[in-house]
């Protein structure tokens, strides 16, 4: 719209000034008015003339104005919609936003994951099994170890025992 108002700016000013505007073939009659504005003529019918086509002119002007208050307007509900349809969206992503993170049950813990994503809740699992087998076997093999290690002492200190009661015999 902008450049549709600089084009008719441009337009009225060449046509003022008399240049030849090579887009328009044939000048319209408020071109003569502005050429017989600048030549003073005491006709009258130079001044009937000349008041026609203030009138062509006053009349293209009003038009024109009209026109872009029409595309203004036009703009404006445009862009009002978009605001509209724009806000509506934000006002779903916080109401998305707010609702409550679905939360899946752990064993005997006092925190739950949440359940957003399922491969992630998997890998979590995953590790919780590995990691509860490995302490329970990590358990195990020290309770081996200290039986066997139990064991090994007290065949040594039998073993000791055994030797000094039969020394202390003989």
């Amino acid at each position: 719209m902008r450049r549709q108002a600089s084009f008719l700016y441009i337009f009225i000013l060449s046509l003022m000034t008399g240049m030849n505007n090579s887009l328009v073939r044939e000048q319209p009659s408020f071109c003569r008015s502005v050429r017989t504005i600048n030549r003073v003529s005491s006709s009258r019918k130079a001044s009937t003339e000349q008041s026609a086509e203030a009138a062509a002119i006053t009349e293209f002007m009003a038009r024109a104005h009209e026109e872009k208050i029409a595309a203004l307007g036009r703009m404006e509900a445009k862009y009002k919609d978009q605001i509209t349809e724009l806000q509506q969206r934000i006002a779903v992503l916080e109401q998305e936003q707010s609702s409550p993170i679905p939360t899946t049950p752990t064993s005997g813990n006092s925190f739950a994951f949440p359940a957003t994503n399922k491969e992630l809740t998997q890998k979590v699992e995953a590790y919780r099994t590995f990691i509860s087998d490995y302490i329970i076997k990590a358990q195990e093999e020290k309770a081996t170890a200290v039986r066997t290690a139990e064991e090994k002492l007290k065949a040594k200190y039998e073993a000791i025992i055994t030797e000094l009661k039969s020394s202390g015999r003989s």
